[in-house]
């Protein structure tokens, strides 16, 4: 709203003295509809996948408070120079979509504070990555942004070349779930974002570098990521729900039986 940027000041000269700070996101307004949230905060999940501190959807009636977490949306983030100076920024291998929580999880790793303030609230509609701008960088907004969740798992890794490794494995993994589950877009999208992955290895590298210099891995406090098998039981989630949407669109179909007699007679049309 109008007064986002005066709730983030008041935020970032209070007692907490946060170095990097987080607004609300809100999603589109529609009318007579409450609003709902967007995103607050984000972390990320050991393959790469988006972890939401929020559930997208939620709706908003100022019960959250704020709290640290690992990074987020850099629409609207509000960043000390201290720590702009410190960690040279965002990551020019990282262009959209993840460089908030890529920049969020350097800033836990030099120590600094990464703090969500509720009480600033905007409107984003996510243009790029619903496909409602058209940019040069890529032309597949799914897939990008899944390779670069992966890019910034493996550059965040203890181990680059392993955790890259396992990340492929685990994404090819995902592929055949989606071939099982019939879901093309999704196994399209996976595909193009594996062969994207395995064809950044210098900007892994360079990410890895960065992350590095900004301090020790040890320094992120580990709740800040999601609980352990968060990412198998999402996957479980989104399979269960396209087998129980399959399952609904079935159940409206007219039984054979029914299409004709009586009630083809009342209904010609």
């Amino acid at each position: 709203g109008r007064t986002s940027l005066t709730h983030l000041v008041a935020e970032a000269i209070g007692d907490e003295r946060p170095d990097v700070l987080i607004p609300k996101l809100l999603m589109p307004r529609r009318r007579n509809h409450p609003d709902k949230i967007a995103s607050l905060g984000e972390s990320i999940a050991a393959d790469g996948t988006r972890a939401p501190v929020v559930e997208p959807g939620e709706l908003d009636q100022g019960q959250l408070e704020p709290v640290s977490v690992l990074g987020g949306c850099s629409a609207g983030m509000m960043i000390s120079l201290k720590a702009w100076q410190k960690l040279d920024g965002f990551s020019p291998d990282l262009p959209l979509f993840r460089d908030g929580v890529e920049f969020g999880m350097r800033a836990n790793r030099a120590k600094m504070k990464v703090l969500t303030c509720p009480d600033a609230s905007m409107r984003h509609i996510n243009a790029t990555r619903n496909g409602l701008r058209n940019t040069k960088l890529t032309n597949d907004p799914k897939a990008f942004d899944i390779a670069l969740g992966m890019m910034v798992a493996a550059g965040h890794s203890q181990n680059v070349s392993k955790a890259s490794k396992k990340l492929t494995s685990i994404a090819r993994l995902n592929w055949l779930g989606h071939l099982f589950s019939k879901s093309a877009d999704s196994r399209n999208a996976l595909k193009a974002a594996i062969t994207k992955f395995n064809t950044e290895k210098p900007s892994v590298q360079r990410i890895s570098e960065a992350a590095e210099k900004s301090g020790d891995f040890a320094n992120i406090d580990k709740a800040l990521f999601p609980a352990r098998f968060w990412e198998m039981r999402q996957a479980l989630d989104l399979l269960a729900g396209k087998v129980a949407d399959k399952t609904a669109a079935r159940s409206l179909r007219p039984e054979p039986e029914a299409r004709g007699g009586l009630r083809t007679l009342a209904s010609p049309g």
